[in-house]
């Protein structure tokens, strides 16, 4: 006797999906490891700072990861930007270790350039710049706060009392 058609679709979905669950984790292809930034890769990193004119920056790991680009910077800046930033496609999170500063972001960034592609600014993704940053929210940041950048939010830091040391992790989905 043949089966009415909803049953037997719903029969063969059952059978799916427990083919699935039984045969799934053993076909699977083995997932990617963990990545490790270390206590001592950041102190090493930390170390090698010196007074710059501008900033200090260091990529401590890049890796391609479930099908994006994920980088984690080390930056210390001495002065503030001087130009807003914003990237099409990388989303930043920044967590400041310590110094402090005012971050605008927001707002609108005018009379864009692209920021060519060169060794410091390959995890930045395409990116654009500008003197002419307008409007936007002025955060005070300092040592513990974290700041989430989504891409496309135009950026920068405004002032620095002195210094300003900062942890990037840096997601580009269109890698």
């Amino acid at each position: 006797m043949k089966q009415p058609p909803a049953r037997r679709k719903a029969a063969l979905s059952l059978l799916a999906a427990v083919s699935v669950w039984l045969i799934g984790p053993a076909a699977a292809a083995p997932a990617a490891p963990a990545q490790k930034i270390t206590q001592q890769d950041v102190k090493t990193a930390l170390a090698g700072i010196v007074q710059g004119p501008d900033l200090f920056s260091k990529t401590l790991r890049s890796a391609d990861i479930s099908g994006m680009h994920l980088s984690f910077d080390l930056i210390r800046r001495f002065k503030p930007e001087g130009r807003g930033l914003v990237h099409d496609r990388v989303t930043e999170i920044y967590e400041i270790v310590d110094g402090s500063g005012v971050l605008v972001s927001g707002g609108l960034l005018l009379h864009t350039s692209p920021i060519p592609p060169r060794p410091d600014t390959l995890t930045i993704g395409p990116s654009r710049e500008s003197p002419d940053l307008q409007g936007g929210v002025r955060w005070p940041v300092a040592g513990g706060d974290v700041v989430i950048i989504p891409a496309g939010t135009p950026h920068e830091f405004a002032s620095i009392n002195g210094h300003i040391t900062y942890r990037v992790t840096r997601i580009d989905p269109g890698h």
